[in-house]
């Protein structure tokens, strides 16, 4: 995914219990490098989609 807002790549791994942990990554010339971590709530990533903050990334 992709968060409009901030412009990092966001990697979404959904728990049990309606929680995903959201890792969102900002690419630099060295490369990668992970600016936070944390638990959320599924609705808060489906709330997000659906609200334009995140974009599915094709291709």
């Amino acid at each position: 995914m992709w968060d409009t807002k901030n412009g990092h790549l966001l990697l979404v791994f959904h728990m049990p219990e309606e929680k995903s942990v959201k890792l969102a990554i900002q690419m630099n010339k060295e490369g990668a490098e992970v600016v936070s971590g944390f638990y959320v709530s599924t609705a808060s990533i489906q709330a997000g989609t659906k609200g334009g903050e995140y974009q599915y990334l094709t291709e």
